[in-house]
């Protein structure tokens, strides 16, 4: 075991009092009629929510609910493939054309159909200005979409688009007429989907309750209510686990996986993960020198952090793009610790004699990730190491995005889930036109223009390797680890980790 420069960290393994507000028998009150006992689930996730509509929102937890209350016209099952779902088909008869061919007789549950006009409306509405849709730069390539009839929606592109298949996997459906009449804050709060489950309450920092939608068209889910629980201490969610207040915790920590996994009324499961990363303002000195960003990825213990926090459930990142990721370029390794050498290029940067850097950090893990405010503890350290004091930022995460969208950070930890298509990324974090808050490369820009567009497999591939060594030699970011997104649940509910990051209960059972 490498000895840490920060220290011994001491993870505190006490229980503390569950913070939730409702027990469990609460919840799995008797249905009215018949005296049927309900069968509820209730999840815990790291943090609340401000909205349930995704067009709206960008949390992953706020994906996860959309994702159940709304449906997309193609999903990405288990075993990463394109699945058909509002979509019973679809076909890319030139560059610049995918046509979708929808299943008919299909009801949103207000009633409203889920037509080709509700397809076109739902994209044209993250598309608008006016609505500033954190999706919006996910459709820039959109020309146009088109309802010739109910059953058909054309998609012209500005030019090739690649990637398209795999966004059409975030654009959840909406009815028209519903977000007509209440408005997108309204809707946000209040939402109608056509997905397996029907919202039924949301009470902000203590739960979203939604039920079962009874006649959903691939028929009724196997449970009758999902409740979406925050819990951000990760102690209390093991311990809301292990005595049955909850059902399904997302962010298992690491030094309570063993346990959990001893556990016989526990399972645990993990089927992707999550990227730690911390992003640098380098539009503003001494950031904007690319020695001092290459001097803090040097000066960072990569494997130290993984071994002594994490436990062995991370793998140092090699720049930003994943191992599965289309591109992925394997000669590239991740920054060693050299601390020398991170001081001689400090030197260089005429930064010798040091400088203060803040450093945003949610207060615990978020999206998957755990022990967040420790690995910038230890950040923090061997950062002090090599003559960069860093001075801690502890971000609610609640306001951690607008803070970042605001430009308000320095330097910032935050996560990315594992995904196997580039464009869904890498575009959003490092063109200068997608998000553009803290970084632009015209270089970057131009290839990520051009892999977006180009539909040869063989071509696109090579060029996202050109991009991650780009990526790489710039530091763009001090590039941290993957850290395995692990999932625990009482061994009486059938669950089984996403591929894709999003929770879908459709499939749940609990016995």
């Amino acid at each position: 075991m490498r000895k840490m420069l920060f220290g011994v960290l001491v993870l505190t393994l006490c229980i503390v009092p569950l913070l939730t507000s409702c027990s469990n028998s609460a919840e799995n009150d008797n249905a009215g009629s018949g005296g049927a006992e309900e069968i509820v689930v209730v999840i815990a996730q790291t943090r609340d929510v401000t909205a349930l509509d995704y067009a709206l929102a960008s949390q992953t937890e706020t994906q996860n609910i959309s994702n159940n209350i709304f449906d997309t016209l193609i999903r990405i099952n288990q075993n990463y493939e394109y699945e058909p779902w509002l979509a019973e088909s679809w076909e890319n008869p030139d560059k610049n054309t995918w046509i979708f061919h929808l299943r008919e007789g299909i009801t949103f549950t207000n009633g409203e159909p889920v037509d080709a006009n509700a397809v076109k409306y739902s994209l044209d509405r993250i598309m608008d200005p006016e609505v500033k849709s954190p999706q919006a730069w996910r459709l820039s390539l959109v020309e146009d979409v088109q309802a010739p009839d109910a059953k058909t929606v054309i998609i012209k592109t500005k030019q090739p688009y690649a990637a398209l298949l795999n966004i059409m996997t975030l654009m959840f459906i909406v009815p028209p007429k519903a977000v007509e009449e209440m408005g997108n804050i309204e809707f946000g709060q209040n939402p109608i989907g056509s997905g397996p489950f029907i919202f039924e309450e949301f009470v902000p920092g203590e739960k979203v309750v939604l039920k079962a939608n009874k006649g959903y068209w691939k028929g009724a889910p196997k449970v009758d209510k999902i409740i979406f629980r925050p819990i951000s201490e990760a102690s209390t969610r093991v311990a809301s686990l292990t005595t049955g207040e909850v059902d399904i915790i997302t962010s298992v920590p690491p030094n309570r996986l063993k346990e959990l996994q001893d556990n016989p009324d526990i399972k645990t499961s993990a089927k992707t993960g999550v990227m730690l990363y911390m992003g640098l303002d380098t539009f503003n000195a001494p950031l904007d020198n690319v020695k001092v960003r290459q001097a803090i990825n040097y000066a960072i213990d990569k494997d130290a952090i993984v071994e002594n926090i994490l436990l062995g459930t991370a793998r140092p990142m090699a720049g930003p793009v994943f191992r599965c990721t289309k591109g992925f370029d394997d000669s590239i390794k991740p920054y060693p610790y050299d601390p020398e050498k991170a001081k001689q290029l400090l030197k260089e940067a005429g930064c010798e004699d040091g400088f203060t850097l803040r450093l945003a950090t949610p207060p615990q893990g978020v999206e998957g990730t755990t022990n967040t405010l420790d690995v910038a503890q230890a950040i923090a350290a061997q950062l002090g190491e090599v003559g960069i004091k860093v001075e801690l930022d502890i971000t609610d995460p609640a306001t951690q995005f607008q803070r970042y969208k605001n430009r308000e950070f320095q330097s910032y930890l935050f996560t990315w889930d594992t995904q196997i298509e580039p464009d869904r990324y890498l575009y959003s974090l490092f063109h200068s036109e997608a998000r553009g808050y803290y970084y632009k490369n015209t270089k970057v820009d131009e290839l990520l223009d051009k892999g977006r567009s180009t539909m040869d497999q063989s071509s696109r591939e090579d060029i996202y390797k050109q991009i991650h060594k780009l990526l790489y030699d710039d530091a763009a970011w001090g590039y941290l680890y993957n850290q395995e997104a692990y999932y625990a649940y009482r061994a009486n509910v059938n669950f089984e980790a996403p591929v894709d990051g999003m929770v879908f209960m459709y499939n749940v059972e609990k016995r």
